[in-house]
């Protein structure tokens, strides 16, 4: 990696590896926080001559957008062949992992989990006016607390116009962008839809390897739903899976649903009593003069004063907001009881089942996982592989 990257940043090891971007592991050298990397080449997929553009699109997205939930962006170092972005580090994995691991979540931890989603895509709808275009459970991600962070604002979008590119994960499209037609919004709420019932059901909607098939069972074929789930819960993922994005229950509609509504306000509460304590920032994490750094804040100055600063002041966030999940508090409290005689030991002698006290019930023998290889197409319809089916 350039020197430019690594006079401030220590990388130990690629985490990543997508479709336009490489993702790496490293530590802030002042600091000695955990960040990521993500290293996005400015030639590769510049066949339309638009690279550029969407890379300072994601940048200037990714500086706009300030949330608890949403990973954040620390620092942009460019160089003639790539752009770094310096990423918030997200250390317990991703959706799509958790449920391939352990199976689908129980009603009560979906809901925490999709309150704190829908709030995200409150926050980006209202307060910046973007459509993220790619939720997927691929891109929600854990902190050490359980909650999460919306990742990837790669094929984001400010709604200042109609949008009408066909992007993202096709198994996760709206009708209305497989059709070709304009959409807003709307879309996202479908996307959520389809990640919601992969919370609870374990596996996609509508399912083929066939590009075309699927399209046609996303526009044409109705959803199954397993008798386990409650009426509740059934009859918001109908409304948010209604095929005529007009019929579609807005995103208010979703956070005022009595499936899920309490939990948005529990969620909203913690996030609103949360404060941040710069003097132990300071004090016991920086070690500077917090009357330089606002100093420098109030000019607009970004070096690495502030950026040591934003970071310490993330990763105190992330480590004091506490777990909003029930389950996932008694799976941590289980985790540390299980630690209590071997705490010498190093981390990383700890087998991994010893580590797990995950409640939920794993897939039966046999079931294929979700695939997390997804191609994205910015031009046409991407394809993406699927469990077998």
């Amino acid at each position: 990696m350039e020197s430019c990257v690594t006079d401030n940043y220590d990388p130990k090891f690629k985490i990543g590896d997508g479709g336009f971007s490489q993702v790496f592991f490293a530590l802030h050298r002042k600091t000695c926080a955990r960040v990521a990397i993500k290293m996005i080449s400015k030639r590769d997929h510049n066949e339309d001559g638009k690279q550029l553009d969407r890379i300072n699109r994601e940048i200037s997205i990714l500086k706009s957008v300030k949330h608890p939930f949403i990973s954040e962006l620390f620092d942009v170092i460019e160089t003639s062949e790539n752009t770094y972005l310096i990423m918030e580090y997200i250390q317990n994995g991703t959706l799509l992992n958790s449920i391939n691991e352990n199976g689908p979540y129980n009603e009560e931890e979906a809901a925490t989990i999709f309150a704190q989603l829908n709030l995200v895509l409150q926050y980006l709808q209202t307060n910046c006016k973007v459509a993220h275009r790619d939720i997927k459970a691929e891109n929600i991600m854990f902190d050490a607390h359980h909650n999460i962070r919306l990742i990837d604002f790669g094929l984001s979008i400010q709604e200042k116009s109609i949008m009408n590119t066909q992007c993202g994960s096709p198994s996760y499209a709206s009708p209305e962008m497989i059709l070709g037609k304009p959409y807003g919004y709307a879309s996202d709420i479908w996307s959520c839809g389809v990640l919601l019932f992969i919370m609870v059901v374990g596996h996609l909607p509508f399912e083929d390897v066939n590009i075309t098939r699927l399209a046609q069972k996303i526009l044409y074929q109705e959803v199954e739903y397993p008798t386990n789930l409650s009426d509740d819960l059934i009859d918001l993922l109908k409304k948010m899976l209604t095929k005529d994005p007009e019929e579609r229950i807005t995103l208010e509609g979703v956070i005022n649903h009595k499936w899920v509504h309490d939990k948005v306000l529990y969620v909203q509460d913690k996030i609103k009593n949360f404060q941040y304590d710069d003097k132990y920032i300071f004090d016991k994490m920086l070690n500077i003069k917090s009357t330089d750094v606002y100093e420098y804040i109030g000019h607009g100055l970004v070096n690495q004063s502030t950026i040591s600063y934003c970071i310490a002041r993330r990763e105190y966030m992330s480590n004091t907001i506490e777990t909003m999940s029930k389950e996932e508090k008694k799976r941590l409290m289980h985790k540390q009881n299980a630690y209590k005689d071997i705490v010498a030991l190093p981390r990383l002698l700890v087998p991994e089942k010893a580590k797990s006290g995950a409640k939920r019930k794993s897939l039966p023998n046999g079931t294929p996982n979700i695939n997390v290889n997804t191609v994205f197409i910015r031009r046409k319809m991407p394809s993406v592989l699927v469990r077998n089916i």
